[in-house]
């Protein structure tokens, strides 16, 4: 069945090969223009475009920005993540260098809407591999839902790597083992390398595909080997060829960021599992301030994971999905670290296996009441979808006028990449040949890996306070945004001020000049 294509079907569990379904293609072009608009609805009208987001988001991109202009990932600043996503917003921070970093943000944020809406459609191509009920109910939720809105509208790591694990599982889902060619394993597994380059997780759902094409090929040992031996070398060569090069150039520092450092941060919004559950369903973005007691979050996964693994009994499309969302949710709730957009990773598995659970209750409801089924669901998507326009987008910085007056200064640090971003400082000190940071605060991480002792706070590590004040000083002016959570003592900050003594406050940002303002 090739892309669009779908029969008529009144069952879930019997995917027919078809013409192609112009009503699919035509539901998913108006899906996905949903889910565009919705992400830029959210994020313009919200905040801005170019408003603040996240920590993460500016971190990103300021590391486009500099690799662009000559600065190696891990040799030359912090990076806790493979490489993969620089690579993808190499074209923005070329056209942030050439014009204004802003105008290179705003329309990476753009691209990456266009990504989410890429994404939706996808969901529903490898949801109409069941049928075209479960393509167009899973990738309506995917457009309003708020698990993927954080990651498909701002430079965060997530986007990509939905993108190409759809891919993987546009090429395998529903496909019995006489289909499982070496040219959609080979798909599937460079899919997955790609993945593999963008966030070190994807062994995760990397693992769970490997085993379910054993499994669906177990009959015949031959093909079993073939199989798992496509998947394991196009992956592995493709993640190879991505960062390989990066690893030669950037030596040893690269694997101890984005192994070892990645497995000492600690920080995050909570280690509660039914708080995590409550990110992941969703449960935190509900309107009006209501909270839903953990009971209830708890009841609702416990409800979801049994309708899910009923619909994976009846229909064995699903199986792979409710796999690699059991493995994904999983770490979520595991992994020492949690934060808010991360629930992103397993949004496009949750959407096709809630997607499959609503058309098989849909499709088999008695005709005449069909229709009432798909209101019912239509309703909760506007729900979901209200709660997505009116969560958060951004937040402008206090005083812009007065923060971004710095066009005298030879080089303009800060504790955070957006506000080097949003005050078109970036490019002029990294041009002039200043050390640029996108997240300093990063290598308290990295200390920590590389320390065989117990993890230590940022205010405890000795090497975290004398590099800091290395890096700030070695500025003519310094902006600092972050001062509660970069763990300065009073002796680090005094040794900063000793070297750039003029302050003032811009709002809630300290800026700190080696000479005084002209």
């Amino acid at each position: 069945m090739g892309l669009g294509e779908a029969a008529p079907v009144s069952s879930t569990t019997e995917p027919v090969p078809g013409r192609r379904d112009v009503r699919l293609i035509a539901g998913l072009a108006g899906l996905a223009l949903l889910a565009f608009a919705i992400r830029f609805v959210g994020l313009a009208f919200n905040g801005g475009l170019d408003s603040r987001i996240n920590l993460d988001d500016g971190t990103y991109f300021a590391g486009a920005i500099a690799f662009v202009n000559g600065r190696i990932p891990y040799r030359d600043f912090s990076l806790l993540h493979p490489p993969g996503l620089l690579y993808v917003m190499t074209p923005f921070a070329q056209i942030g260098t050439m014009t204004t970093e802003v105008t290179g943000l705003v329309l990476a944020r753009l691209a990456f809407m266009v990504l989410g809406a890429v994404n939706t459609a996808l969901v529903g191509l490898v949801g109409a591999r069941v049928s075209r009920t479960t393509g167009l109910a899973a990738a309506a939720l995917y457009a309003v839902w708020v698990l993927t809105i954080a990651g498909e509208r701002s430079t965060l790591l997530i986007a990509p790597q939905v993108t190409a694990m759809l891919v993987a599982l546009l090429a395998l889902t529903g496909r019995p083992a006489a289909e499982l060619t070496t040219r959609r394993v080979a798909v599937a597994g460079i899919a997955i390398g790609v993945t593999g380059a963008v966030q070190i997780w994807a062994a995760i759902p990397a693992i769970v595909i490997l085993g379910w094409l054993v499994l669906q090929t177990r009959a015949r040992s031959a093909q079993a080997v073939r199989v798992a031996a496509t998947f394991v070398l196009t992956g592995a060569a493709t993640a190879a060829l991505l960062l390989v090069p990066m690893l030669v150039v950037a030596g040893p520092r690269m694997l101890q960021m984005i192994l070892f450092a990645q497995a000492t941060r600690i920080h995050g919004l909570t280690t509660n599992p039914v708080s995590r559950l409550r990110y992941i369903e969703g449960m935190d973005s509900i309107p009006l301030g209501i909270h839903v007691p953990g009971a209830a979050v708890a009841l609702l996964a416990a409800a979801a994971t049994g309708l899910v693994l009923y619909v994976a009994w009846k229909v064995p499309a699903v199986r792979l999905w409710a796999a690699i969302a059991a493995s994904q949710v999983a770490v979520i709730l595991v992994m020492p670290l949690f934060l808010s957009h991360y629930r992103g990773w397993p949004a496009p598995l949750m959407a096709l296996c809630l997607g499959a659970v609503a058309a098989y209750g849909i499709e088999r409801l008695p005709a005449p009441r069909r229709m009432l089924g798909v209101a019912a669901y239509a309703v909760v998507l506007v729900l979901l979808a209200t709660t997505s326009l009116i969560t958060p987008g951004g937040h402008r910085l206090p005083l812009l006028a007065e923060l971004s007056d710095q066009s005298t200064a030879r080089c303009v640090i800060s504790d955070e990449g957006y506000v080097a971003i949003r005050t078109n400082t970036l490019v002029r000190s990294l041009q002039n040949g200043c050390r640029v940071v996108p997240n300093p605060r990063s290598y308290a991480q990295l200390y920590n890996a590389l320390d065989e002792g117990p993890s230590l706070a940022k205010t405890k590590q000795d090497d975290y306070q004398q590099g800091s004040i290395e890096y700030f000083t070695s500025a003519d002016v310094v902006l600092l945004s972050q001062l509660r959570h970069d763990g300065l003592t009073d002796e680090t900050m005094a040794a900063i001020r000793a070297e750039l003594p003029y302050a003032r406050w811009i709002g809630k940002i300290l800026e700190l000049r080696r000479t005084p303002r002209p």
